[in-house]
């Protein structure tokens, strides 16, 4: 008798031949106010869509640690907003902001999908010269703790629960004299080793797995160095 021996079966993506296509229809208004040194930009949107396609979690799969497909959703309704600022106090400092929000549901079900992220945000703020720079960075975002998504048999499962964060990047670049094509650049990430999860990627069905929840947790503190020429 032989034994056979492999890594584990992670997941499985089944396939659905009888989706239908997708289709929207909706609108959309912005703001745009101020130049390259100080301004703001606003935007709404409301979109209705039929049929949409979204990731439903497969019952009845057995050998993987996750099984999951796709399917239609009759009708979907996905509205939000995004903001950026920008405000550059004088040739050397610098601030800025960006923020997003959307709400996505299922409006036959009443449900909120669980493939749309919370509320996000950036700001930040920095200091330049001809020569060098550097930023400091806060991203946040707050928790969720209602998503649902739809199973293969039709009934609603509630998608773990994330809670909110906030995360420092810390960056900067250098531009030798000697060289100006040249740029140096240089940044520390998530400085405080947050774990934290992108909501909107998780898997479905995650929270019923083997597998740790922290698993998932998206990358600690990590350092990036580049060299970029310009020609």
């Amino acid at each position: 008798m032989s034994e056979k021996w492999g890594p584990p079966l992670y997941y499985q993506v089944v396939g659905n031949p009888n989706l239908k296509p997708e289709s929207s229809k909706g609108w959309e208004v912005g703001l745009k106010y101020g130049d390259s040194e100080r301004g703001v930009n606003v935007s709404f949107y409301d979109n209705y869509y039929k049929n949409y396609i979204d990731m439903d979690g497969i019952t009845g799969c057995s050998g993987y640690y996750l099984c999951y497909g796709y399917t239609n959703l009759s009708h979907v309704r996905i509205y939000g907003t995004e903001a950026n600022i920008h405000w550059a106090f004088d040739k050397h400092w610098h601030t800025w902001g960006s923020f997003s929000y959307t709400d996505g549901r299922d409006t036959d079900m009443n449900f909120h999908l669980a493939s749309v992220a919370p509320f996000r945000g950036i700001i930040g703020f920095g200091y330049k010269t001809d020569r060098w720079g550097s930023d400091l960075s806060a991203t946040f975002a707050t928790h969720r703790n209602d998503a649902k998504y739809l199973t293969s048999t039709g009934t609603l499962t509630s998608q773990w629960k994330t809670p909110g964060y906030v995360l420092f990047d810390l960056t900067g670049w250098y531009s030798p004299s000697f060289y100006h094509a040249l740029r140096i650049q240089a940044g520390m990430y998530n400085i405080f080793n947050k774990a934290y999860y992108n909501a909107a990627s998780l898997p479905y069905g995650a929270s019923s797995s083997s597998l740790s929840e922290r698993y998932y947790t998206q990358p600690g503190r990590s350092f990036k160095v580049t060299a970029r020429i310009d020609f």
